[in-house]
C-alpha cells in the first residue's frame, strides 16, 4: 500500500541512525495489537543495543511481569507502563487520544495500585464497547443500511478539520473495489461521504463481536481494520478508513475520560516517590504527519490537541512525548515550546507494533535525556 510504503520510508529515511537511541519508551506487543511477544519485544531491544524498553500497551498491564523477566535475562531496564486511551466529545472533536503513564515496577505487586489502576482501565474499554461498536457499523455501512437511514447524517455539520476534498467524493464514473473475494464495480456520483457510505453497503454481511474479538482480549482499533480486511475481505484502506475512523457516523469513542484519569492520579498521590506516575501525552502531532501513514488518519491535528492541552494538564500530565516517527522537524519545534512553557519532561519512542512496517528502536531518547526522568 501506497501509504504503509510512505509512513515506512519517512521513518527510515528520517531517524534512523541520526542519533544514540538509549531509551525507547513506547512499544506494544501481544498484551494489546502488537505483534512481538514480551518476551520477543526485549530481546530485539537487546539486539539493537537498547538499553532500556518502555512497555506501554493499550490499555493493560498484562505483559508487563513478563517483560521485567526478559529484561533481567537481558540486561535491559524495563520501565511498565500503560498507554491510557482518553475519550473526548467536543463540537470541535469526537475522538481519543492517548497518555502513556509510566510506574515504577514495584507498584505491580502493590494490590492497592493495581486495584485502583485497573478500575479506571474498566472504565474505558471491554465487551459492551466492543458490542457497541460493532452494532454502529453493521447499522450505517451493514447489509441492511438504507438511504433513508442517513437523514439525519447528512445534516451533520463537516468537522472543522476535514478539507474540501474529504467531504465530497470525485470520483470517476466507475470505480472498481478489489477484495479478496471478488471485484466490485460500483458506479458512484458526486455525494457526500455519509451518503456513499448508506447508499452503497460495504458489508455483504454483518460484522460480528466474535470476529474482531477474535485478535485478542484487548480489543483496538487495529483489531476492527483486520476483521473488515481479513474476514470481509474489504482491502481498500480508504474505505476502511471511512468505517472505523473518527469522522465515520459509526464512530463510538473509546477510552476513559479525563475525570477518571485526574481520581486515579488524585488516589495515588499519597503514595511514595517510587509510587508516583508519570503521564506523558502520547504523540501530540501525529495527526499532522504530511504524508500517507495510519495516524494521520485516526489521530486530530496538533491544533486540536493544543486546545485540549489545558484538560490534559489539569489531569495531571507531566510530559510530552515529542522524540516520535510521525513527528516532523517543525512540530517538534511547537512541542518543544509547549514543554518549556509548562515545565514538562520530554520523552520519546518507536511506538512499534512490528518488525516491518513499525519497527522498535527507531526513535527514543538519549542517556543524558532518561536521566532527567523520574522512575
Amino acid at each position: 500500500m501506497e501509504q504503509t510504503h510512505t509512513w515506512r520510508k519517512h521513518i527510515l529515511n528520517t531517524f534512523a541512525g541520526n542519533k544514540k537511541i538509549y531509551a525507547d519508551l513506547h512499544n506494544h506487543t501481544t498484551a494489546s495489537d502488537g505483534d512481538l511477544s514480551p518476551e520477543e519485544l526485549i530481546r530485539k531491544m537487546a539486539a539493537l543495543g537498547i538499553k532500556v524498553a518502555g512497555v506501554t500497551d493499550h490499555d493493560t498491564d498484562k505483559g508487563l511481569e513478563r517483560a521485567l523477566a526478559e529484561g533481567k535475562k537481558r540486561g535491559i531496564q524495563v520501565i511498565p507502563g500503560i498507554e491510557i486511551s482518553v475519550r473526548f466529545k467536543e463540537d470541535f472533536f469526537t475522538g481519543t487520544l492517548h497518555v502513556l503513564s509510566y510506574f515504577h515496577p514495584e507498584l505491580l505487586g502493590d494490590s492497592a495500585f493495581m486495584q485502583s489502576l485497573n478500575a479506571t482501565l474498566s472504565k474505558g474499554r471491554g465487551d459492551d464497547l466492543v458490542r457497541a461498536r460493532v452494532k454502529e457499523i453493521n447499522k450505517f455501512f451493514g447489509p441492511e443500511s438504507k438511504p433513508e437511514s442517513s437523514s439525519t447524517l447528512l445534516a451533520r455539520p463537516a468537522s472543522k478539520n476535514e478539507s474540501e476534498t474529504e467531504q465530497k467524493i470525485e470520483p470517476e464514473p466507475e470505480q472498481k473495489i478489489s477484495t479478496e473475494e471478488s471485484t466490485v464495480q460500483t458506479p458512484l456520483q458526486k455525494i457526500s461521504t455519509e451518503e456513499f457510505a448508506v447508499q452503497t453497503p460495504f458489508l455483504e454481511r454483518l460484522l460480528t463481536f466474535e470476529e474482531v474479538a477474535s485478535y485478542s482480549n484487548t480489543v483496538t482499533r487495529r483489531h476492527f481494520a483486520l476483521a473488515l480486511t481479513e474476514k470481509h475481505g474489504i482491502d481498500n484502506p480508504d474505505i476502511v478508513n471511512q468505517i472505523i475512523g473518527n469522522d465515520s457516523p459509526a464512530y463510538l469513542p473509546s477510552g476513559i475520560d479525563l475525570d477518571s484519569l485526574s481520581q486515579f492520579v488524585e488516589n495515588i498521590s499519597g503514595f511514595t516517590k517510587k509510587s508516583s506516575l508519570l503521564m506523558v501525552l502520547a504523540h501530540p502531532a501525529a495527526g499532522s504527519f504530511p504524508g500517507g501513514g495510519h495516524y494521520k488518519e485516526v489521530h486530530p491535528p496538533i491544533e486540536i490537541v493544543e486546545r485540549l492541552l489545558p484538560s490534559f494538564l489539569s489531569a495531571g500530565i507531566r510530559g510530552l512525548e515529542i522524540n516520535y516517527p510521525g513527528h516532523i522537524e517543525a512540530h517538534r519545534k511547537i512541542l518543544r515550546g509547549w514543554a518549556e512553557k509548562h515545565g514538562l519532561v520530554v520523552t520519546g519512542g518507536s511506538d512499534c507494533h512490528d518488525i516491518s512496517v513499525r519497527p522498535p528502536g527507531v526513535e527514543g531518547i538519549t542517556k543524558e535525556e532518561f536521566m532527567m526522568l523520574e522512575f
